[in-house]
């Protein structure tokens, strides 16, 4: 995600070993914060199957990601898949994203990396 940050981006790296939930990433654009977490995942090969296993998150993350958006923040998971194909998904929704098909995570999908950012802070 550095390697191809936008300008006028600032990421922080967030190292948290108390296993509180908080996201990989603070990010803050022209006064905008925004927290995004970072997952690796491989792609399923049929599309009816989920892209997220039943612990790609855990308790405590989707927790962090309900409470911040119903609190009025704006908070993001941010997948690669083993394919290189982006997908933004919007941390309100974390509690839905094991159950969500391949097929049904096309929507999320970004182009790019300044499509994503775009996204992350529009």
């Amino acid at each position: 995600m550095k390697r191809n940050c936008a300008d006028g981006v600032r990421l922080e790296r967030i190292e948290n070993g108390v296993g509180s939930g908080l996201p990989d990433v603070h990010c803050l654009c022209r006064g905008v914060t925004r927290w995004v977490e970072l997952k690796a995942l491989k792609r399923p090969k049929r599309p009816t199957t989920p892209l997220f296993k039943p612990r790609t998150l855990r308790p405590e993350q989707t927790a962090w990601h309900l409470s911040y958006n119903h609190a009025g923040g704006r908070s993001f998971i941010l997948v690669r898949d083993d394919q290189r194909v982006l997908y933004v998904f919007p941390g309100g929704m974390a509690l839905e994203l094991p159950a969500l098909s391949l097929a049904q995570c096309q929507k999320f999908v970004v182009m790019s990396w300044a499509i994503a950012f775009a996204e992350i802070f529009k």
